[in-house]
């Protein structure tokens, strides 16, 4: 019976442990998300941005006439200037009602891609949406790989330990 106690014990202070860091990088990265920072700085989702990224001149214009002005015009067909830059001004506002100015622009999207036979430029701006560092993502798995390193060798020190406990008691 000790030895389950002493077990428990050190298992739930474990758990514990990589709850709360679990819970730290999760609180940290909700941080960085809401505040803009790191890889999070730069909203990919004005209709601002994608103008100047896709409809400037050195640029494509199937890109730009095909997925960037349907959504923008369904997105002014909906709302006033004001509304709008109210709305850009909350990410996820503005995700929602792009993704559904997207769903809504969708079929005239597709077809516009058809005729140009760009079809592969749906798929290139669903990848530019998203503006993430992979030095970022590179320090997140180092970290995480790290924690559960980390929570291996407390692991292995609880079964060593609950081991020599067991010895104390075997006859």
């Amino acid at each position: 019976m000790i030895v389950a106690g002493l077990l428990i014990r050190f298992a739930t202070k474990f758990l514990m442990k990589l709850f709360g860091w679990i819970l730290l990088i999760g609180l940290g990265v909700y941080a960085m998300y809401h505040f803009g920072l790191g890889p999070f700085k730069q909203n990919p989702i004005s209709i601002a941005t994608w103008e100047e990224k896709y409809c400037g001149e050195p640029n494509d214009k199937v890109t730009c006439d095909c997925i960037v002005m349907p959504i923008k015009k369904d997105l002014q067909s909906r709302f006033s200037s004001s509304e709008l830059s109210e709305i850009e001004e909350d990410r996820a506002q503005l995700l929602y009602v792009v993704q559904r100015s997207f769903s809504v622009a969708k079929p005239e999207i597709q077809r516009c891609l058809g005729e140009a036979n760009a079809e592969e430029a749906l798929e290139n701006f669903r990848n530019d949406m998203i503006p993430i560092d992979n030095s970022i993502l590179e320090e997140i798995e180092q970290l995480a790989e790290g924690i559960k390193e980390d929570a291996q060798h407390q692991l292995d020190g609880l079964k060593s330990k609950k081991e020599a406990l067991d010895n104390k008691y075997a006859d």
